[in-house]
């Protein structure tokens, strides 16, 4: 059985199947498909295209600079261009830093559509819930669990709770 309940294709197309259905109510489903549509919507699959381009333009144009600088062997260049050195090495680890933060708000964009679309908050953070019991066989951390931990910021999605608080705060 397929692990993903809504899977959105490149194509902006959605398709569902049964992984993490089972136990939600039609008006879960119906938060977690809006989500979906939302992403649609929103034509997130264009922006994080362009951002994944972009991304690579930075990987490239790092390197490109980094090895133009190595070719210049004039120590003093080379002391003067070691701020620059530095940047373009690290170009890379923050362009895609900065694409994991962009999904992350991508996603909580989402859940504020589908918020919208649904106006039904209670079935959207049920089916949140859900899910995450579903994939991860608990139920979810809260959020001061990952206010302080730096590995969130390599993650695509921002935490359940997080989404929940949000979605929380978006109702009153």
């Amino acid at each position: 059985m397929n692990e993903a309940l809504v899977e959105k294709t490149d194509n902006d197309a959605c398709f569902a199947s049964h992984g993490g259905v089972d136990g939600m109510t039609r008006e879960e489903i119906a938060g977690i498909l809006a989500h979906e549509v939302a992403h649609i919507r929103n034509n997130d699959t264009w922006t994080m295209s362009w951002a994944t381009t972009l991304r690579r333009a930075i990987d490239w144009t790092s390197l490109a600079g980094l090895a133009l600088l190595r070719t210049r062997h004039n120590h003093g260049a080379m002391r003067a261009n070691r701020h620059l050195a530095t940047l373009l090495s690290a170009a890379p680890t923050l362009g895609q830093l900065l694409g994991l933060a962009l999904s992350r708000v991508r996603e909580l964009d989402a859940d504020a559509t589908a918020l919208e679309l649904t106006g039904d908050s209670r079935a959207l953070i049920a089916a949140l819930d859900k899910l995450e019991r579903h994939h991860t066989g608990s139920a979810p951390m809260a959020v001061s669990a990952f206010g302080h931990d730096p590995m969130r910021l390599l993650r695509s999605h921002p935490a359940t709770s997080e989404r929940v608080g949000t979605l929380l705060n978006l109702t009153f």
